[in-house]
């Protein structure tokens, strides 16, 4: 059977995984890829947007490749791209319709009343949907499949969830070709998970919602053997030139004999630089000691909150300051680049949290400092507790701190987010005056995250990351995808024809959302308009 999977602005392994098990049954499988251009968390731009959108040209894809099946990874922050999209094929054709991922998982509920969604896929997604492509034709079957729903009639279906699959070395490698024949530069930076799930159940996180599905933290945790994860690399050296390795796994350390084993056979067979991330209460000397063996560059290591209180209750992350404080000590006394993440805007927190932050950071000194605002997703811990204390939160006690950076009552919020961004580029003695004389108030108060992101985003757009995976590559994308689009490359083609000043006139008319560019008004072709082949 023909199975198309559609996904945008970056790889998932979650689908290159699906990909190479209905291969390895003999169905086909192709990738329609949406790169979202100027319309992600750092490169906004409505009217670039509509002008580089390529959704069109994925409609005329899929109509030409004919799928028999698509089948859609969605997470809660890509849903309404899933949902538009979904509307928008369902309009030209007739095709079976399958949602799976995190947000599905989480919401299945409201997903499954879409009325452009056919199937959803609760949980782990190789064997359903092995099931769903063999079965797509006896209703009877798929209405009894575990972990899948579907719908008839008005009636839902909803099966129980099968156990996990537990011998992760079982299943083929990812098919990573998938991917890599749209998106070519991305085959220099292999991005690889050794396990499945997560021994941490971060309130914050889909993790324990998942593992709560699947019978507890238990058998929710699996990791392949060091030897299963050496052969995929090895294969990925013979096929793709690899420069880097990113372990994508939640937490790369929390199984030390494990590590051990893995950092001699990664040190004698690959040995090429690498990226993981890490959980602070983890990270020791021998931990980074077999880091170290692995040549790993850069790790990436969650802080979320410096108040131990606020951390312990609203996050269920109980490890201590003095955890934090020596993980970083460790990363910068053996150069290895460290990023720290952190969420703002958690229940409880003040302004003096986001100092004590400041002067925490502006002493311990990580390489990169993100921040993050909180944003409690469906049916994760963190979405009950925020529920509840939004109930009991008054607006007059001015000590907390308001729920979004969009309130207008938090300008001196946002400046003190915009210090902690810029402390790794600022001198100590400078930050230290800032947060003594409260000068930081004199910041802009903007999201300083995404302007500090603009930077690398723009370098990369004009040449491509080469060396640090680890960094961001989105301009990358803008870069390959903005040159390979229609209208840039008529642009470029019309530079020879005495038609160039017109056409430079119109390009700029249209950015401004004046006219529309001659070259998109393509005639109808059957149900479908202005598609851009």
């Amino acid at each position: 059977m023909r199975v198309g999977f559609v996904y945008s602005e970056m790889e998932t392994l979650g689908v290159e995984h699906l990909s190479s098990y209905l291969k390895e049954q003999g169905h086909q499988t192709t990738l329609f890829f949406d790169p979202q251009l100027f319309n992600d968390t750092v490169s906004r731009s409505n009217a670039f947007s509509r002008i580089f959108g390529y959704q069109k040209r994925l409609i005329r894809q899929i109509i030409e490749w004919k799928p028999e099946i698509l089948a859609f990874s969605v997470l809660s922050t890509n849903y309404l791209w899933a949902k538009n999209l979904a509307q928008q094929i369902k309009c030209v054709m007739d095709i079976p319709i399958v949602w799976g991922g995190i947000h599905p998982t989480l919401s299945p509920e409201s997903v499954i009343e879409l009325d452009f969604v056919d199937f959803v896929v609760v949980g782990e997604g190789e064997q359903v949907l092995l099931e769903l492509v063999e079965n797509l034709g006896s209703e009877k079957r798929l209405q009894t499949t575990a972990n899948l729903w579907s719908k008839k009639d008005e009636i839902i279906f909803r099966n129980a969830v099968r156990p996990l699959i537990d011998d992760l070395d079982s299943l083929p490698f990812p098919d990573k070709g998938m991917f890599y024949s749209t998106m070519p530069y991305l085959s220099r930076h292999y991005t690889i998970v050794t396990s499945r799930g997560c021994p941490h159940m971060c309130t914050f996180c889909c993790n324990h919602t998942l593992s709560n599905l699947s019978g507890g933290k238990e058998k929710f945790l699996r990791r392949r053997s060091a030897e299963n994860v050496i052969a995929e690399l090895k294969q990925a050296q013979e096929r793709y030139k690899i420069e880097d390795v990113f372990f994508d796994d939640s937490t790369f350390t929390y199984d030390k004999n494990w590590l051990k084993l893995f950092s001699q056979l990664y040190k004698k067979h690959i040995n090429l630089r690498c990226f993981c991330w890490v959980y602070p209460a983890e990270v020791d000397e021998e931990t980074v000691r077999y880091l170290i063996d692995m040549n790993i560059q850069a790790v990436e290591m969650g802080v979320e909150s410096l108040n131990p209180h606020v951390r312990k209750k609203w996050l269920r992350r109980p490890h201590s300051n003095k955890k934090i404080q020596n993980a970083l000590a460790l990363f910068k006394k053996n150069r290895i680049f460290v990023t720290v993440d952190n969420i703002v805007g958690l229940p409880e927190e003040t302004i003096n949290d986001l100092e004590h932050m400041a002067d925490f950071y502006n002493r311990t000194r990580p390489e990169k400092i993100y921040i993050f605002e909180l944003r409690p997703f469906p049916n994760t811990d963190m979405f009950t507790l925020y529920s509840e204390y939004k109930k009991n939160y008054s607006a007059d006690n001015k000590e907390l701190l308001p729920f979004t950076l969009s309130s207008t009552s938090n300008k001196a919020y946002k400046q003190i987010t915009a210090l902690v961004c810029l402390i790794h580029l600022l001198p100590v003695k400078a930050v230290k005056m800032l947060l003594a004389k409260k000068w930081y108030r004199k910041l802009p108060a903007i999201d300083m995250y995404n302007l500090l992101e603009i930077v690398p985003f723009f370098i990369n757009f004009l040449k491509p990351a080469k060396h640090k995976r680890w960094f961001p590559i989105r301009g990358t994308r803008h870069r390959y995808f903005f040159f390979g689009s229609k209208i840039v490359r008529e642009f470029l083609l019309s530079i020879s024809s005495d038609k160039l000043l017109k056409k430079i006139r119109s390009f700029f008319l249209l950015i401004k959302g004046e006219k529309k560019y001659s070259v998109i008004q393509n005639k109808p072709s059957g149900n479908v308009t202005g598609v851009d082949k």
